[in-house]
């Protein structure tokens, strides 16, 4: 399964040497969005911003593991800056996972009702705008239709982890 270490949102002005005031001035939120973020209530599209500003892999945000050990050591985390490449958020590929000819061979209606999502129109709108996922609700697609997480974000820097499902699962990459 995947897993959304938002835990380390939290650690991120400690571990980074600075104040929550100068982190969410780099990040261009409030404090109250980013206290919202903490709980794992983040939007995709600020997730890779967060990555891209602190310049820490996303594989460090979207893990396999329930507890992803945790270093003190921003080293352990941040790339270096001559090294970092932008992560990016596909959204548009969440259009291509569910209805006709799709990767999931699954309905839109269907994949809906299964993430108890208020209509199957969330995919359409989930693809057509960048700010709409959510990273629990992208989390909980992910784990139920077995997708790589590599179809909707590209990492360059870490690999992202592939869960290890069942043998008898089957994985969407």
């Amino acid at each position: 399964m995947y897993f959304f270490n938002y835990t380390l949102i939290e650690r991120l002005p400690k571990l980074l040497g600075t104040t929550k005031t100068e982190l969410i001035g780099k990040l261009g939120v409030n404090f109250v969005l980013y206290n919202k973020w903490q709980t794992g209530d983040i939007t995709c599209e600020k997730l890779v911003h967060l990555c891209n500003v602190t310049r820490i892999s996303l594989s460090h945000f979207l893990t396999a593991t329930s507890h992803p050990e945790e270093s003190k050591l921003a080293a352990d985390y941040v790339v270096p800056k001559e090294e970092w490449r932008d992560v990016i958020w596909k959204p548009e590929v969440i259009g291509t996972l569910f209805g006709d000819g799709s990767l999931t061979g699954l309905t839109k209606t269907a994949a809906a009702e299964k993430l108890d999502l208020y209509s199957y129109q969330a995919f359409d709108s989930w693809a057509a705008s960048s700010s709409a996922a959510r990273m629990n609700k992208v989390v909980e697609m992910l784990n139920a239709f077995h997708i790589d997480a590599s179809l909707l974000f590209e990492d360059p820097n870490v690999p992202i982890p592939l869960p290890a499902w069942g043998t008898e699962d089957n994985h969407i990459s």
